[in-house]
């Protein structure tokens, strides 16, 4: 019996312990083999990464040193082997990149086939972004790149400064003939941004078509992409190194200044019956009479009077057609003239560019004001400022003038737009070609669901306390995100941290985290008023 037991018990171990066997067999090959798939993948991924860095830090050296792309394409060939060239090519097919694999051991990054892709750069500051896009056409018709290119001026604040920064920067870039697309970022209601941006590209684009050409010669010391001011003779205040002035027309007499007094008034026929003290007074010559800081205007037909004339600045208001041999025979004897650049072509910006660099090509160096007309009404001052801004902005952003003057007459019986309000928007659009600050420029952006507080009514608050101060670039920024890249040449800056809290920034570094927002605004002007204090001890 027993021997049956003990039989029964070896014939149950026989055939139960290799299947006990085969099952941790299993479970050590199943688990196992997981474990080393997932070291194996790690390691693949840790590899990748490992490429990635590596190719990262060519192109951030290619950056940093400004290196040419054949430089940086031949580093890239040389520190990257074979097998790491292919890693790349697979990384890029998961990120859903079209790529063609090279046939030799060289990878050409120009075989890349990613052409589903609007190319923009922008920046808050004009002459960056204008100067920027035209550098990026440049390489990319060196390179044979078709992309399209999207304009915008970011965070451009609000108000006439929002419009103005943005007519000026992209209306320049238009003019050139780049942009595919456009956006008007202002600090206010979205559905605001568009009406704007439709006047400015309905304006500089299709009023412009199909004008007459304008023949016309470059000079040749003109860089496009890096424009130099262009060298003219001081006349008085006007022209060499001096700021650029504004022009005020005032033909009817009127002595309502705003805060900021131009340079000179062009009066025409009369003197008003009270001067400002420190402004200058233009007339048309046969009204000239000598007075204390008077000066004539003339034309082509009155140059013959030049010459008798004891006026120590002469102004001539001039076309590009009407500057004939003539015309440029009395300028090289006469270098106390200011040429007031007019122009009546449906291609405005283009005539007054032409005639400088007929000017310059000719070496006559006076100084140059732009002179800009519209037949606008009260109600239209959006469209002025657009318009003014857009014709003013590549000339300056070219450092082809040397000031600007802004003159609107509106129909008959017609409201025109309050004089002051012109005055403003010739020096606003100054300021927002970086050529002449005024008044306090704020950096502002439009607004979007990351924004932690109520922006408008932050920047309204922040402007009332903060307008006195010229000179200063203020960003109030509605979040993180963007908020110290994109303000990153303010002086100081306002950016929403968190949902109620605000960091404050001086220049790019933070100085104090998660405030309040109910005590930021005062933080900031306690910030502001200390920096000011200290340096002024």
């Amino acid at each position: 019996m027993e021997t049956e037991i003990v039989q029964e018990s070896c014939n149950l171990a026989s055939w139960l312990i290799p299947i006990l066997t085969a099952s941790i067999g299993a479970l050590i090959g199943t688990f196992g083999g997981a474990w080393f798939l997932y070291r194996r993948q790690e390691d693949k991924i840790e590899n990748v990464r490992l490429i990635a860095i590596k190719a990262l830090k060519i192109f951030l050296e290619y950056a940093k040193q400004k290196q040419s792309f054949v430089e940086a394409s031949s580093e890239f060939n040389t520190k990257i082997n074979v097998s790491e060239k292919r890693a790349i090519v697979v990384a890029l097919h998961k990120l859903g990149v079209p790529f063609e694999p090279p046939t030799n051991d060289i990878l050409n990054i120009k075989r890349l086939n990613f052409k589903d892709v609007v190319i923009s750069i922008k920046a808050s500051n004009t002459v960056v972004m204008v100067r920027s896009m035209r550098l990026l056409c440049a390489v990319m018709s060196k390179e044979k790149m078709t992309f399209p290119l999207h304009l915008g001026v970011t965070e451009a604040g609000e108000g006439e400064d929002g419009r103005i920064k943005s007519a000026a920067g992209i209306g320049a870039l238009l003019a050139d003939g780049i942009g595919d697309t456009l956006r008007v970022s202002l600090s206010e209601a979205p559905e605001c941004e568009i009406p704007v941006a439709y006047k400015l590209a309905s304006y500089v684009i299709e009023q412009r078509n199909n004008h007459q050409p304008i023949t016309a010669r470059a000079c040749g010391a003109f860089d496009w992409l890096h424009p130099e001011r262009r060298a003219t003779m001081p006349v008085k205040n006007i022209g060499g190194t001096n700021l650029p002035v504004v022009i005020s027309c005032r033909l009817g007499g009127e002595e309502d200044f705003g805060t900021v007094i131009p340079d000179y008034v062009y009066c025409g026929g009369a003197l008003p019956k009270k001067r400002m003290d420190g402004v200058g007074y233009i007339l048309d010559l046969p009204e000239w009479k000598g007075e204390e800081n008077t000066y004539p205007a003339f034309t082509p037909t009155s140059l013959p009077f030049i010459g008798g004339c004891r006026a120590e600045m002469k102004f001539l208001f001039l076309t590009y057609t009407g500057c004939n041999a003539e015309v440029k025979a009395f300028l090289r004897q006469h270098p106390e003239v200011v040429i007031v650049a007019q122009s009546n072509h449906a291609n405005r910006l283009g005539e007054q560019r032409a005639l400088i660099h007929e000017l310059w090509s000719e070496g006559l160096n006076h100084p140059v004001i732009a002179f800009q007309h519209y037949a606008l009404t009260a109600p239209q001052m959006e469209d002025f400022q657009i318009r003014a801004a857009a014709d003013c902005g590549a000339l300056l952003f070219d450092n082809l003038i040397d000031g600007i003057c802004l003159f609107n007459n509106p129909p008959q019986g017609r409201p025109n737009i309050p004089l002051q309000r012109q005055d403003d928007t010739a020096f606003g659009i100054l300021q927002a070609t970086r050529q002449r600050t005024t008044k306090t420029e704020y950096i502002s952006c439009p607004g979007c669901g990351r924004t932690l507080y109520d922006l408008q009514a932050t920047i309204a608050r922040i402007k009332a306390a903060t307008a006195h101060l010229k000179g200063l670039k203020i960003a109030i920024m509605g979040c993180i995100v963007n908020g110290p890249g994109e303000m990153a040449d303010a002086d100081y800056g306002y950016v929403g941290a968190a949902r109620g809290k605000v960091s404050l920034y001086r220049g790019k570094q933070c100085v104090e985290k998660n405030i309040p927002s109910e005590e930021a605004v005062e933080k900031l002007l306690q910030l502001i008023d200390s920096d000011r204090v200290a340096s002024q001890a």
